[in-house]
């Protein structure tokens, strides 16, 4: 039986935006982002696709946005924010529910994400052999305001929401 790991919450005041920059440059530039870390509706990721780095001649993929934040704040909950001793790998993630909230004049993507994972120095010396007691779990949420290009652009995007679960 897996273990629930209760500690993957970030605490920081830097923004997520800057982290990310900073931390995958892979990224190539800043996400169109603002806002919070996302644990909570008053803490929501503002995707903002009225940023100054966003370039107007492109279409907007909100939802692609939404996708790569949910990747890459479980690595830094996972990886990056602990020490050595504490990091984890062989990290999977899946998508439990998926629904869309309105509230006060916003609209929001709420996302419950299941996330499995195993303590790095465990899963080296199996090399990837892991049994399911050794596997650690938790679910994580992630809250996007998604007011600045919802039903606002290509249709392509609004498709891709909707309720899974």
């Amino acid at each position: 039986m897996p273990t629930l790991l209760t500690d993957h919450i970030v605490h920081t005041k830097i923004p997520l935006r800057q982290v990310l920059f900073e931390d995958f440059k892979s990224l190539g530039k800043e996400l169109p982002i603002k806002g919070g870390w996302g644990y909570t509706m008053e803490d929501a990721i503002i995707i903002d696709k009225n940023d100054p780095i966003v370039n107007c001649g492109l279409p907007f993929d909100g939802v692609a946005i939404e996708y790569i934040i949910v990747e890459k704040r479980i690595f830094e909950e996972l990886i990056i924010f602990r020490p050595k001793d504490q990091q984890f790998a062989g990290i999977n993630h899946q998508l439990i529910t998926q629904k869309l909230v309105i509230e006060e004049n916003k609209v929001f993507d709420h996302l419950k994400i299941a996330v499995t994972a195993f303590k790095q120095d465990e899963f080296e010396k199996a090399m990837g052999e892991m049994t399911d007691e050794q596997m650690y779990h938790y679910e994580a949420e992630y809250w996007f305001d998604i007011t600045s290009f919802f039903g606002k652009s290509q249709s392509t995007e609004i498709s891709k929401l909707g309720s899974v679960g």
